[in-house]
């Protein structure tokens, strides 16, 4: 191999390991192993002729020189990414990320073939954070998560604002978030992290407890029959959960106190030229006003954002 010229699969495993914060963690996202993980980054390391990482309490961190050609590779990889996908014909396919049960994209899919009808959408069922890594590796198009950060390389314009309500099979009377017994819907299942560091936050943050409910919060019937049976407590939701099969077997309510918010972003990459997944983009900012899942609830209690979030209520249309 030349010595300016490099594997771009030396290249995904460094980004792997600087996203995942562990080589360990990389390699489960990559598929190989921690000592696969470890020698592609030390191949590259030798080929550039720097240090890309220093060990840093439990995990790694970028060095300087790391954090300073992390936006080049990530480049490099879509590049790559994009000569595959002409070369398979694929070019022309919107790829787009939607949670399973949202629908959130499938309504801006709705919308949009109805003006472009020639554009071919592919909707991958992945998790937050699992569109974010996609769109990252050039694998998806179209993601949507709540950021916490924000990610070099990668566009946002807000999509929604979710309220946290209370979900429950019997109404309850004037519930609050710091009075009234609330559950978690808790899992150890990676699937649902992001979900689990939004509630956690709110505890945090309001010095809250709820207590855990051991279903994963799309186990409706599960947690339906806990709270009939007086097991469970009702449970914290985001409003978007009505859209789930057996939703219409509990009632949302808004909370008297204060109301949470999960802050949506739409993303995309910021090198993105292809004038349909851009058109995509503009239909989804449409559909979001339309819809009014940019405003918050008229008439609600105060509305409350978690301090980690990119996106706060200065960022929400006027009601």
């Amino acid at each position: 191999m030349d010595s300016d010229d490099v594997d771009t699969r030396l290249v995904r495993a460094y980004l792997a390991v600087a996203r995942e914060g562990s080589f360990t963690r990389a390699a489960a996202v990559l598929g190989v192993t921690q000592q696969a993980v470890s020698h592609q980054v030390r191949r590259l390391e030798d080929l550039l002729g720097q240090r890309l990482f220093v060990r840093h309490g439990a995990g790694v961190a970028l060095t300087a020189k790391g954090f300073d050609l992390r936006p080049q590779a990530e480049a490099l990889v879509r590049a790559a990414d994009v000569m595959f996908r002409r070369a398979r014909g694929a070019e022309g396919v919107i790829r787009v990320g939607e949670i399973r049960g949202r629908r959130m994209m499938q309504e801006v899919w709705a919308s949009h073939r109805r003006h472009r009808p020639q554009d071919v959408v592919s909707v991958q069922d992945l998790t937050g954070e699992e569109q974010v890594e996609a769109l990252l590796a050039g694998h998806l198009d179209i993601a949507m998560d709540r950021l916490t950060e924000e990610l070099p390389g990668i566009a946002q314009t807000p999509l929604r604002f979710d309220p946290l309500m209370v979900m429950t099979v019997r109404e309850l009377d004037h519930p609050t978030l710091r009075s009234t017994r609330l559950g978690n819907a808790f899992t150890s299942r990676e699937r649902f992290r992001g979900w689990q560091k939004f509630c956690s936050v709110v505890q945090e943050e309001l010095n809250l407890v709820f207590e855990r409910v051991p279903h994963d919060i799309t186990m409706l019937e599960a947690i339906g029959q806990g709270q009939i049976r007086g097991a469970y407590p009702p449970v914290v939701a985001l409003q978007g959960l009505r859209d789930y099969p057996g939703a219409e077997g509990f009632t949302f309510q808004w909370f008297e106190d204060v109301q949470p918010y999960f802050a949506w972003s739409l993303l995309w990459r910021t090198d993105e030229t292809r004038s349909e997944v851009l058109a995509f983009v503009d239909t989804a900012r449409d559909v979001a006003r339309a819809k009014g899942w940019l405003r918050l609830a008229p008439g609600a209690a105060p509305a409350w954002f978690p301090s980690d979030g990119v996106l706060g209520a200065a960022d929400a249309e006027p009601a």
